[in-house]
């Protein structure tokens, strides 16, 4: 009788593990990519933003800014940088101590001032919230009233994670 009982009380334990790791084995593989922690969609209104001669014209409220916006379609918050990616590489390229720029997310002013004074390139780190979005504006302007003749200042933004 105690023989019969360990044994149905072994195969009954072994029943319940079986399920806890059936279970955990389903938890962590139900995702097509269980080890990616976070996805972000980035979507560009370009590829690249040229500024060129007539831009420096205008009024930072006439130029059209370079737009995009980042989505956080995960179950879980993710921090995020904006990077700016330098694209001028011809002599005509204005330099950047000449340039200011405004970073405006998701509708409000976030950041100001002269382009060259921008750290590493970072235009912005943050945290961006589970299943929500978040949509930037980059303008980039000439700082002075000095006139330019066939310029450029050619740029990209690069999203990482």
């Amino acid at each position: 009788m105690k023989k019969n009982f360990k044994v149905v009380l072994s195969i009954f334990v072994l029943l319940i593990l079986l399920g806890l790791l059936s279970y955990l084995f389903f938890a962590i593989f139900k995702d097509k990519h269980p080890f990616i922690i976070s996805k972000l969609e980035v979507s560009f209104s370009d590829v690249d933003r040229a500024v060129v001669n007539e831009d420096f014209t205008l009024s930072k409220e006439d130029i059209k800014p370079y737009t995009f916006s980042i989505i956080n379609k995960e179950k879980i918050d993710t921090k995020y940088k904006v990077i700016l990616v330098d694209n001028s590489e011809n002599k005509n390229s204005i330099d950047r101590s000449d340039l200011k720029y405004e970073l405006v997310l998701n509708g409000s002013v976030i950041n100001t001032g002269q382009l060259s004074k921008i750290r590493d390139n970072v235009l912005d780190v943050r945290t961006i919230s589970k299943n929500s979005t978040n949509r930037y504006q980059v303008k980039i302007w000439l700082d002075s009233d000095r006139h330019f003749e066939n310029i450029t200042y050619t740029y990209s933004i690069k999203v990482v994670s």
